[in-house]
């Protein structure tokens, strides 16, 4: 609840405060609120629980031979495989955000 409190200023959690009440006792019988149980009955040792399942597996393979090379081609980076359209979409931006990054580090090491 305090937790809910501290965070009045978040809209999307705004009324669960008031909404969230404590259970009405009323509507339990009695006797099950006298015999409420436990984690320390010594039966609870003896419940079969569901096995962890393994993880599946795959037998080992050899590696596929290495792909022939292309004459005049070698990519160097991903942006050598991308059509020319596409790169020259992506490319501008990525190269923007990382010199932004580099700004940035430089900028915190500095401090």
């Amino acid at each position: 609840m305090s937790a809910l409190g501290e965070a009045a200023w978040d809209t999307l959690l705004s009324g669960w405060r008031e909404a969230i009440r404590p259970v009405d006792t009323s509507e339990i019988p009695p006797s099950l609120l006298a015999n409420l149980p436990s984690f320390d009955d010594e039966r609870l040792d003896l419940v079969p629980l569901s096995l962890v399942p393994e993880p599946a597996s795959t037998p080992w393979l050899r590696r596929p031979p290495p792909q022939r090379e292309v004459e005049g081609r070698c990519p160097r980076s991903a942006g050598d495989l991308m059509p020319e359209d596409t790169r020259r979409r992506v490319l501008p931006p990525l190269t923007d955000w990382v010199t932004s990054l580099k700004y940035l580090a430089d900028w915190v090491t500095s401090l």
